[in-house]
């Protein structure tokens, strides 16, 4: 009977083997399988102090993972390109990895003139791109008049439209009247103005009394400052290094006695380094990474996110205090490890409805939650006010 069925029981053990090691290789292809996203950072050039640490935690945290627990992110690669903060370049990187079906989504850019230029080709590619800049421009489109969300475009860095909220918020508080506007000549300093002037508008008591632009690498602060009238109350000054604290040090140097309001693109250790004394009373808004942990509680799930953040930063010897910039990156990566903790081969669309369904994700920078009309999912509890005093970031109703 044996010798009958032999050939019978053969071919059964060897579908059974064969079955066996389909499942075992293709398991063992599913883990190995490489998410490719593709990081495009301002890692050198004017910007670098952005980009820098956006890259540096993105580094450190995937080692993290590799080495405590691979299967947080099995396959996970980040694929680091230099931008130098261009728009030009930063579109030429992006479109190299969005031809490539290999690439799941993309991070970055570190600046708002940069992903303003991207955020286009990002939904005409069809890729999710979860960028750190602030404009709200960047996820908003305008059709036939109407705001919509960018479908494709997913922000990890606050709204600038809620920094100038708090800002004109303190001015009201401070009865200040007349305020003079300088920003940067470029897409963060001039989506920065029109918002202010936005939130300035509204209040129907304070007023701008004088604007001007300035060059993002501006050297010679002398005649902007000149220019700004000895009667304005309050000078907000919105844009990156170098002009800000160039500015300020001209305002200092003339003897202003106007009030200095700054915007969270100097929400940084280098900028009071680089403004020095110059700095001090100034007001600026910025990420809640900034606050002292003695005013934190651990209680707190959001408050616990930044603690542990600030603890991730000092275990891995980074130089200054923690980084806002890197706050963001860390949050965007965190919310793509969430999305692909349970996705055996993800589509660039699941990334993107993933993303979009996130909600109450506690991030350094905020609590995110995303939806088919909020892609930038913060509200004004995202951003702290503080005052500049003895070189440290001080939250606003604890330096009163």
């Amino acid at each position: 009977m044996f010798r009958r069925y032999r050939t019978l029981f053969l071919l059964v053990a060897l579908l059974l083997i064969g079955f066996g090691l389909f499942w075992i290789f293709g398991r063992a292809r599913r883990t190995d399988t490489k998410y490719r996203i593709g990081v495009v950072l301002a890692q050198s050039g004017k910007a670098d102090f952005i980009g820098k640490p956006e890259r540096t935690v993105l580094e450190e945290m995937i080692k993290d993972y590799q080495s405590k627990d691979p299967h947080l992110a099995p396959g996970l690669e980040l694929v680091y390109k230099d931008s130098v903060g261009d728009p030009t370049q930063a579109l030429s990187i992006f479109n190299s990895f969005a031809e490539d079906s290999s690439y799941i989504a993309v991070i970055g850019p570190s600046t708002s003139g940069e992903a303003l230029i991207l955020a286009p080709a990002a939904d005409k590619a069809e890729i999710p791109l979860l960028t750190l800049a602030a404009s709200k421009q960047i996820v908003e489109i305008d059709v036939n008049g109407q705001k919509r969300t960018r479908p494709w475009i997913f922000k990890f860095a606050q709204n600038d439209d809620l920094a100038a909220e708090r800002l004109v918020n303190v001015m009201a508080r401070n009865n200040q009247k007349s305020v003079a506007l300088l920003y940067s000549n470029d897409g963060y300093g001039k989506s920065g103005a029109s918002v202010f002037r936005e939130k300035v508008g509204a209040t129907g008591n304070l007023k701008i009394d004088y604007e001007a632009p300035f060059e993002p690498g501006l050297s010679e602060p002398g005649p902007i400052v000149a220019a700004v009238p000895p009667t304005v109350q309050a000078v907000m000054i919105w844009g990156t290094a170098p002009g800000p604290a160039l500015i300020i040090k001209e305002m200092k140097r003339v003897g202003s006695t106007a009030n200095i309001y700054l915007s969270h693109g100097n929400a940084s250790s280098d900028f009071i380094k680089s403004a020095g004394p110059a700095a001090e009373g100034a007001i600026i808004v910025g990420s809640r990474v900034l606050t002292d942990s003695k005013f934190l509680n651990d209680k707190d799930p959001a408050d616990k996110v930044i603690l542990d953040y600030q603890n991730f930063w000092r275990a891995k010897k980074l130089p200054g205090a923690p980084s806002h910039f890197g706050g963001h990156a860390r949050d965007a990566l965190e919310a793509i490890i969430k999305v692909l903790e349970n996705a055996e081969s993800p589509k660039r669309s699941d990334v993107r409805n993933g993303l979009e369904r996130l909600n109450n994700f506690n991030g350094v920078t905020g609590t995110f939650t995303f939806s088919p009309d909020d892609h930038a999912g913060l509200g004004l509890a995202a951003f702290e006010t503080y005052l500049i005093r003895d070189g440290a970031f001080i939250p606003l109703e604890k330096a009163q």
